[in-house]
């Protein structure tokens, strides 16, 4: 999930056009791995401003970071408040959620920033996971080649991860529709997608 917190902040950075030096303090801190002092200085700019949306999530990725959960829903809850619009943080609330396996506001938040940005890779691969572990297989494969369409085919991995051996049927139906589902892509795209699709074994899906 790192990399998703890393990715997540280059687009708050991107987002915001001005900083206090407290958020660049807290994220050079993040990144160092002192997430106590990120908090802190996130504290000291959403004092300095309290309609800082960027601020109450990076201080919700601090806390998620030092497994304060609790307190993290609340920032990111705060972060929505402030623009409702903000995909990301309906996005990071959702991994919380599914911290706490609570499934069900975990698959409202996916689903409100896939909305919000229809192009979030992240959200459709977590939803497709949320759609499987509730046996929804068609929503999750839809999904699962939504997110991998966009570039994250974590989603095919963990939906194949999970599936029981018992549903040899739905596994073999499912890698057919995978490679299937290769046909319509070309070029670089087809490769990376063939590869996933190799490691989740259905190049052999009988194996």
């Amino acid at each position: 999930m790192r990399f998703i917190v890393r990715a997540f902040i280059a687009l708050v950075l991107t987002a915001v056009f001005a900083y206090a030096d407290s958020v660049d303090k807290g994220i050079a801190a993040f990144e160092n791995g002192n997430l106590q002092e990120a908090v802190k200085q996130f504290s000291i700019a959403i004092k300095e401003n309290p309609k800082r949306d960027a601020a109450y999530v990076l201080r919700g990725l601090a806390y998620g970071s030092l497994g304060d959960y609790s307190k993290a829903i609340a920032d990111f809850t705060q972060a929505i408040k402030l623009d409702p619009n903000d995909a990301g943080a309906y996005r990071m609330r959702g991994f919380i959620y599914l911290k706490f396996e609570d499934n069900a506001k975990a698959l409202s938040d996916f689903s409100r920033a896939i909305r919000i940005n229809p192009n979030d890779a992240v959200s459709y691969s977590m939803r497709a996971v949320i759609f499987n572990l509730s046996g929804d297989f068609q929503s999750a494969m839809q999904d699962a080649r939504k997110a991998c369409d966009l570039g994250d085919c974590e989603g095919l991995l963990l939906i194949q991860k999970n599936q029981p051996k018992s549903q040899q049927a739905k596994r073999e139906e499912f890698c057919w529709n995978m490679l299937t589902h290769g046909q319509n892509l070309s070029g670089g795209a087809y490769e990376e997608y063939m590869k996933t699709v190799e490691k989740m074994g259905c190049l052999n899906p009988y194996r």
